[in-house]
């Protein structure tokens, strides 16, 4: 990297720092008796993003669930470490998805959550933003598992061909029976296709079921090594991403319980603890951010803006 762009870079960073000084607004929980739904991409995503405010939502009187997209069963670094193989087969990725959807139990029991709010769709880890695009249609197939179509017997939609539409009506199906007041979905602007690819189906799913929830987002891969400081910080601030420049965050900030509750969640992804410490830990503050603008920010959004990309190159 030049001295200018070190420069710039460097620029940047207290630029981000003196905006963290800047005290964003309070994220309220929901009333007692509502409903909350959390979409995450992966199992430990939920708890990186939102772990405090669920714990805190379940203690509030809220009825809180969590679907997963995918089961996290194609990630090479879990799974080498986990079988201690360079070239792990299709049958250790489906064991990897098999053990971290045993995690995620695990996780959202210590969030406060019952085995019977916890949703594994079991679509292809690595492949959601295929399924938006150029599988929207046509059957996908993982190059992890060798699956085209969901293939763990905990999802409600098992044998679902791996395509757009199956994920977006299995989406939508679950939102029309949850009715959630409010869905926590990532941000467009996080850098990983899963996250990126989750959040366009959640918005599509969401205006499908036709419910007026309201939306707020939330970024785990956020660029240029963020959270800052990177580790375990349980006494920081989490400083504003830096893929969310154009978002107007809001800050929940964790009692003590909510955030021993969350740490605790953590630790149940022993697969994934292993092999990233240092940046999971990182989610462990005393606070989280969303960004929520306006309640009507899913109405806001026509269908085409949401759709246009299908078929597209991205």
């Amino acid at each position: 990297m030049g001295l200018l762009r070190r420069l710039a870079f460097a620029g940047y960073l207290l630029l981000l720092g003196s905006l963290v000084l800047a005290e964003p607004p309070a994220m309220p929980l929901l009333s007692s008796g509502d409903s909350l739904l959390v979409v995450s991409p992966h199992p430990d995503d939920e708890t990186l993003c939102c772990g405090g405010y669920i714990h805190a939502s379940v203690k509030a009187g809220v009825r809180a669930y969590v679907v997963w997209i995918t089961s996290g069963d194609g990630y090479w670094r879990a799974a080498a470490t986990r079988f201690k193989k360079l070239s792990p087969t299709a049958a250790d990725y489906r064991r990897l998805g098999r053990l971290r959807m045993r995690e995620a139990r695990a996780a959202g029991n210590r969030l406060g959550l019952a085995d019977g709010d916890l949703i594994f769709l079991g679509f292809p880890d690595g492949g959601i933003a295929h399924l938006f695009d150029l599988n929207y249609l046509r059957p996908y197939t993982s190059p992890y598992t060798g699956w085209s179509s969901v293939g763990y017997r905990a999802s409600p939609v098992l044998g679902s061909p791996y395509t757009g539409m199956k994920l977006e009506a299995a989406l939508a199906s679950i939102i029309r029976r949850i009715k959630p007041a409010l869905i926590l979905i990532p941000a467009m602007e996080d850098e990983h296709p899963d996250h990126w690819g989750t959040a366009k189906f959640a918005m599509s799913a969401a205006l499908e079921a036709g419910l007026g929830a309201a939306v707020c987002r939330w970024v785990v891969h956020g660029r240029y090594g963020w959270p800052f400081p990177m580790g375990y910080s349980p006494e920081s601030s989490m400083g504003f991403p830096p893929v969310g420049g154009a978002h107007e965050w809001s800050r929940f900030v964790l009692a003590a319980d909510d955030e021993e509750a969350k740490m605790e969640a953590l630790l149940e992804y022993g697969s994934q603890v292993t092999v990233m410490r240092a940046f999971l830990t990182s989610f462990i503050r005393r606070d989280e951010l969303f960004s929520c603008g306006s309640p009507d920010y899913l109405r806001s959004i026509s269908r085409s803006e949401v759709s246009e990309r299908r078929g597209s190159s991205w």
